[in-house]
């Protein structure tokens, strides 16, 4: 199935940028830097990329510069096709990792939080954990969350978790036989091989896991962060 790392955040890899004043910092400096902060790390919460570039400068910058510099600076990465801005609030690389990063040793706790989880990698757990077995719906949730580096689901991990179960089902890669969850069994191999030789395994192809369109800034995030000056 789906591979299972570690996640790993990214470190500042140009100094002499990041030591200036954060408004001296242009456009396509940021956006070089976010481009490689997504490259290893994405797909990250724009909340996370925040919390990453304000590492950088030295955790001393006031936050709502910060966001500002960033806001620019994901403008200029989009326009230069670095970036993709998906409209539930996660940037991606250029590239789209079909990986599950463990996040059981993570300096950054938020990245632990329920909120912070993709929707693509909720989805490669689900499958992963299906892959050992059927499951009934809080077996599976508190398997998932497993997967994650996560004891068990907590409400808010619950509740984040459990919509991607019903997508699964909805796209038909799952099946619910008497409250217990197991992949599919036409689609099981197109799911862990990915092939594109029947047009069930295009529809896992070209809908799990799921795309990520780039979207016109402010498009979905919360728009009391990403409004720009």
């Amino acid at each position: 199935m789906y591979k299972i790392e570690p996640y790993v955040t990214a470190t500042c890899t140009d100094q002499q940028v990041f030591s200036k004043p954060i408004n001296k910092i242009t456009s396509v400096e940021m956006a070089l830097a976010i481009a490689d902060i997504a490259k290893l790390e994405g797909p990250i919460h724009i909340e996370e990329l925040y919390r990453r570039i304000n590492g950088y400068c030295g955790g001393k910058r006031a936050r709502s510069k910060v966001r500002k510099a960033v806001n620019r600076g994901l403008e200029e990465a989009q326009k230069q096709k670095m970036v993709q801005c998906h409209d539930d609030g996660f940037v991606l690389g250029e590239t789209d990792r079909k990986v599950i990063r463990k996040r059981t040793n993570v300096r950054s706790r938020p990245l632990r939080k329920a909120g912070m989880l993709p929707s693509s990698e909720i989805k490669f757990a689900i499958a992963n954990a299906v892959e050992e077995g059927p499951k009934e719906h809080r077996v599976l949730v508190n398997a998932t969350a497993k997967i994650f580096g996560m004891k068990y689901a907590k409400n808010e991990l619950n509740d984040r978790i459990s919509p991607e179960i019903q997508e699964l089902l909805r796209i038909n890669v799952l099946e619910n036989s008497n409250g217990q969850y197991s992949l599919k069994s036409e689609q099981h191999s197109s799911v862990c091989c990915e092939k594109k030789s029947s047009d069930s395994m295009t529809l896992i192809n070209t809908t799990f896991p799921p795309t990520f369109p780039s979207v016109s800034m402010g498009t979905g995030f919360n728009q009391s962060v990403l409004v720009l000056p």
